[in-house]
């Protein structure tokens, strides 16, 4: 197969080269910094009896999460409304956000052979699926002019859902069968974003030297 030296593109450009190409920055707040350990148990049964068969199953599941970011300090926001209305917020400072949690993953399949030609599935389960990395990365971005605030959360739980399916296969012929399915899937945490407004205090600096604090509402 025919493969890429990506270490040895990029090891003669500079810095500056790689940021005009706008896949490459230096910026901490756009730089993800996350890690996850995991460690997970399994056990499965097998049965058969008769017409029935099928499997019962329990994975057990323990995520270990860091991560690394920078957030401004948002009650240190200025205003110069004789300035142009110039609005600052101070420069981000590092912050490390630890978390971990564990799932208890059951599952369950049966098959049922009600005759030579006629087969029932029957399956219940418990998934989960981990947040993106971006998603749950600790930095906080601020911009003053538009006054608009974005905030990635690192204790976002996973995904986690409850899930029933149901299948009927009759085989009417060699090599060919009809089929009909059902599921039902109750999602029991779900990641979404979200758009509140809120106020911090912002000092307002005026060009004779003045200052005085007014609540100004982000998005």
């Amino acid at each position: 197969f025919w493969a890429s030296d990506t270490r040895g593109l990029i090891a003669g450009k500079s810095n500056a080269e790689l940021i005009a190409a706008g896949s490459y920055t230096d910026d901490a707040s756009g730089i993800i910094d996350v890690s996850e350990r995991t460690l997970a148990g399994y056990v499965r049964g097998d049965f058969e009896t008769g017409r029935l068969s099928g499997n019962a199953g329990l994975r057990v599941m323990h995520t270990w999460q860091s991560s690394v970011g920078v957030s401004p300090d948002l009650y240190g926001i200025t205003l110069q409304p004789d300035a142009g209305g110039i609005t600052r917020v101070p420069n981000a400072a590092p912050i490390s956000v630890s978390n971990e949690y564990t799932d208890f993953l059951p599952s369950l399949n049966l098959k049922f052979e009600a005759n030579d030609n006629l087969t029932l599935r029957f399956g219940a389960s418990r998934t989960m699926a981990r947040p993106n990395l971006g998603d749950i990365s600790p930095t906080t971005t601020a911009n003053g002019i538009s006054r608009i605030i974005t905030q990635k959360n690192p204790y976002l739980a996973p995904f986690r859902a409850n899930n029933l399916d149901l299948t009927a296969e009759y085989y009417f012929a060699k090599g060919a069968m009809v089929g009909v399915s059902a599921f039902y899937k109750d999602i029991k945490s779900l990641i979404r974003n979200e758009t509140t407004t809120e106020t911090y205090p912002v000092q307002v600096i005026y060009a004779n030297g003045e200052t005085q604090i007014a609540d100004m509402s982000f998005t």
